[in-house]
C-alpha cells in the first residue's frame, strides 16, 4: 500500500507542477503550435467536468468527485501489485486524476487547468484528465474481460 501511495502523490504532483508550469509560461486562450496538425500548448480554464459536462456546477462535480473518492476507497479493498496488477494501477491512476483535479476545483474557483491540446479533439486536457482516461480504460479491460468467476 506504502508503494500505492508514493505513486499516487507522484502523479498528483506531477499533475499540478505542469499545471502551475502551463499558467506561469502559456498565453491564456492562445494556441501555442509544437507539432503542425498535430499538438499544440493551449492554456485554458475548464469549469466543467470531462470535455465541459456540467459546465458552471462547480458543487455538483465537487459532489461526484467525493463520491468517487469514496467509491475509489472502498475499491481499494482488491488492491495488490503483486497479484491484482492491472485493477491496482487502474485504481491508481483513477486516484491520481481524481485527487489532481479536485485540487484544481478547490483551490482555483471551481476551474481546472487544461494545456494540452491534440488536434483531432476540440478540446483541451491536463495530465489528470489522461490518468483518468487510462485509469478508467484499464479498469473496464480489467472488469470485462480478466475477472473471473
Amino acid at each position: 500500500m506504502v508503494i500505492g501511495i508514493g505513486i499516487v502523490l507522484g502523479l498528483v504532483l506531477l499533475d499540478q507542477v505542469t499545471k502551475w508550469v502551463a499558467a506561469a509560461n502559456l498565453p491564456y486562450l492562445q494556441y501555442v503550435l509544437v507539432i503542425d496538425k498535430v499538438f499544440s500548448w493551449h492554456y485554458t480554464l475548464n469549469d466543467g467536468g470531462a470535455i465541459g459536462f456540467l459546465s458552471g456546477k462547480t458543487w455538483l462535480l465537487i459532489t461526484f468527485t467525493v463520491i468517487g473518492l469514496g467509491l475509489m476507497g472502498y475499491l481499494l479493498k482488491d488492491y495488490s501489485l503483486s497479484s491484482n496488477r492491472l485493477y491496482s494501477i487502474s485504481i491508481l491512476l483513477m486516484l491520481g486524476g481524481t485527487i489532481g483535479n479536485f485540487i484544481d476545483r478547490l483551490f482555483r474557483s471551481g476551474y481546472v487547468i487544461d494545456f494540452l491540446h491534440l488536434h483531432i479533439f476540440p478540446w483541451s486536457f491536463n495530465f489528470a484528465d489522461v490518468y483518468l482516461t487510462f485509469g478508467v480504460a484499464l479498469f473496464a479491460i480489467d472488469t470485462l474481460f480478466l475477472k473471473k468467476g
